[in-house]
C-alpha cells in the first residue's frame, strides 16, 4: 500500500456540565477521547510520516477551545489542550518537513445534533432545534456542511500549503467573539 502522509484525527463529541457537576470520570472520559486520541494516533503514525516526503497532521477541534462555552467546561478546557498540543507539535516536528494544524468547528451539521436536541429540546424538531440556535448564534446565520469543513482539511493537506503549520482555522461561520 505505500506509506503514510496524513493523518487526520477527529474524534468528538460534547460532555456538557459545569464545574461542580462533572465527576473525574466525566473529566477522564473527555480527555481520553479528545487529547490522548490525538496524542495516541499520531505517535503510532510519526515513524511513517517520518519517511514521508509530505507529511501532515491535522486535527479537527472545536471553536471551543478558543472560546469559553457556558455548561460545556470540559470540552473548553480540553479543546485548548488541544489546540495547545497542535501548536507544540508544529514546532517540533517543523524542522522535519512535517506541518500540524487545527481545524476548529463550529456548528456544523452532523449526527451528534439530534443527541444534542433530544438532551436540550425534546419538544422540538430538528430542524426548528438547529435553525433557532444558528440564528441566535452564528453570524451566517446557519449551520455549517461537513463539506465546507472538508473543503479546508483537504487544502492543508495539499502542496499549496506547504508553508502553513501551527495554524488555528475556524470553519465557524463566524461564530466566535474572540480576535
Amino acid at each position: 500500500l505505500g506509506g503514510l502522509d496524513i493523518v487526520i484525527n477527529n474524534a468528538g463529541r460534547a460532555q456538557p456540565g459545569f464545574f461542580m457537576t462533572l465527576t473525574d470520570e466525566a473529566w477522564s472520559n473527555d480527555i481520553q477521547l479528545k487529547l490522548m486520541g490525538m496524542i495516541r494516533v499520531t505517535r503510532a503514525a510519526l515513524p511513517h510520516l517520518r519517511t514521508s516526503q509530505h507529511g501532515r497532521v491535522i486535527n479537527i477541534n472545536a471553536v471551543a477551545g478558543r472560546q469559553v462555552q457556558p455548561g460545556l467546561m470540559a470540552t473548553t478546557t480540553n479543546r485548548a489542550a488541544c489546540l495547545a498540543f497542535t501548536k507544540s507539535l508544529a514546532h517540533e516536528l517543523a524542522p522535519e518537513g512535517i506541518l500540524v494544524n487545527s481545524v476548529n468547528i463550529g456548528l456544523v451539521t452532523t449526527p451528534q445534533w439530534e443527541n444534542i436536541r433530544a438532551r436540550l429540546a425534546p419538544d422540538k424538531d430538528l430542524d426548528t432545534f438547529t435553525c433557532e440556535m444558528a440564528t441566535r448564534s452564528v453570524p451566517l446565520g446557519r449551520f455549517g456542511r461537513p463539506e465546507e469543513v472538508s473543503g479546508l482539511v483537504a487544502f492543508l493537506c495539499s502542496d499549496r500549503a506547504s508553508y502553513i503549520t501551527g495554524a488555528s482555522i475556524d470553519v465557524s461561520g463566524g461564530l466566535g467573539s474572540y480576535v
